[in-house]
C-alpha cells in the first residue's frame, strides 16, 4: 500500500516598510479603503500617538489625538482607541476605550480599564 501526500502550493509573502522612525509600533490596522494604514507608535521617546500612512507613501501624519493606541477600525470608518494607555503588562495596555471617526473629531469615551476591543 502506498500513500501520496499532496504538496500545498507555497504562498509568497511580501512586506513593505511603511515607516523609518526610531521607536515602538504597538498596533496597526487597515482603513476600510484598503490603502490606508493606521498605527499606534511611540517615536523618539514621545508618548504614544496614532498615525496614518498610505501604501504609496513613506510619510506618516499624526491624527492629533491625545496619548492613544488603536484597537480596531470599523467598516464604516470609525476607530476604537485606547486613551492614555498604561504601561504594558504581558503585551497588554489598559486604557479608556473611546470611539473616534477616521475623519477626525473628539474621542467619545466609552469605558475605563479596557485592554482590547474589536
Amino acid at each position: 500500500m502506498s500513500s501520496h501526500i499532496a504538496a500545498r502550493p507555497q504562498r509568497i509573502q511580501s512586506f513593505t516598510k511603511s515607516t523609518f522612525r526610531n521607536g515602538t509600533v504597538w498596533a496597526a490596522r487597515f482603513a476600510p479603503d484598503g490603502q490606508t494604514i493606521l498605527y499606534g507608535a511611540a517615536w523618539e521617546g514621545q508618548p504614544q500617538e496614532i498615525f496614518s500612512t498610505r501604501f504609496d507613501s513613506t510619510d506618516s501624519r499624526t491624527l492629533g489625538l491625545p496619548a492613544a493606541q488603536i484597537l480596531s477600525v470599523s467598516s464604516k470608518g470609525e476607530m476604537a482607541i485606547s486613551l492614555h494607555p498604561r504601561p504594558p503588562a504581558l503585551s497588554r495596555q489598559g486604557g479608556t476605550l473611546a470611539r473616534v471617526p477616521l475623519a477626525g473629531g473628539a474621542p467619545a469615551e466609552v469605558l475605563d480599564k479596557v485592554f482590547w476591543a474589536d
